[in-house]
């Protein structure tokens, strides 16, 4: 398919329930590896905002604010040594990275993410889709799940990266033009992440014809 305009993908990361060790594993993951634009963790804790805490600090110090910055800088550059200067831009750039992770709101709220020309509707647990929810969108992701998941239902997607094992998550992404969404695009692509290595790859959108391959995962 082609389109006017410069096309890239849109790749966002999806983790399932995990402690903070694995989240950090798996964030590092999809943030260097896979490039991911954003992260989301769909677990109902505060787990992955501990693992981003614990990591900022590992690389800038007690105080990884973007307040302190300037302190930092300022003593960076007072001591006036290169290699400290490199040094501090490739934390500062790792740390700035980290800014694209976030949680779900607690109290069970909903998160939809857009992702080429899919809207997503993303929460932590499937059994607490209500039928607004359901006539809302046409993917739906979800953390609490045994396994990976994409299981097409008709005209509607479900899809989890299943418990997180610091090499797993889900990836979804699809094409921007200019920087925007596809106008009517309503395909992405769904990547399954086992062992740091894309699994299983596929073909997601309404027009899809339901095959074998697409209730992988499914209970």
């Amino acid at each position: 398919m082609s389109y006017n305009g410069e096309v890239v993908l849109s790749r966002v990361g999806f983790l399932g329930p995990g402690d903070v060790e694995t989240l950090m594993r798996a964030t590092e993951m999809l943030l260097f590896q896979f490039k991911a634009d954003r992260v989301l963790y769909l677990g109902t804790d505060h787990a992955l905002s501990d693992a981003i805490e614990q990591w900022a600090k590992s690389l800038v110090g007690e105080d990884p604010s973007e307040e302190g910055l300037f302190l930092r800088a300022m003593d960076v550059l007072q001591a006036g040594h290169a290699s400290r200067l490199e040094s501090f831009l490739r934390r500062e750039r790792t740390r700035a990275r980290l800014r694209v992770a976030h949680s779900l709101p607690p109290g069970g709220a909903r998160v939809k993410e857009t992702i080429g020309g899919c809207t997503m509707l993303c929460v932590a647990d499937r059994d607490h889709l209500d039928q607004v929810d359901l006539q809302s969108a046409a993917y739906f992701i979800f953390g609490l799940s045994e396994v990976a998941t994409v299981k097409q239902s008709g005209t509607r997607w479900f899809l989890s990266p299943g418990p997180c094992q610091g090499d797993s998550a889900l990836i979804v992404e699809g094409p921007l033009v200019q920087g925007q969404p596809v106008q009517g695009q309503q395909e992405c692509t769904a990547l399954i992440i086992e062992g740091g290595r894309p699994a299983s790859r596929y073909e997601i959108g309404p027009s899809r014809v339901p095959d074998d391959d697409d209730s992988k995962g499914a209970t």
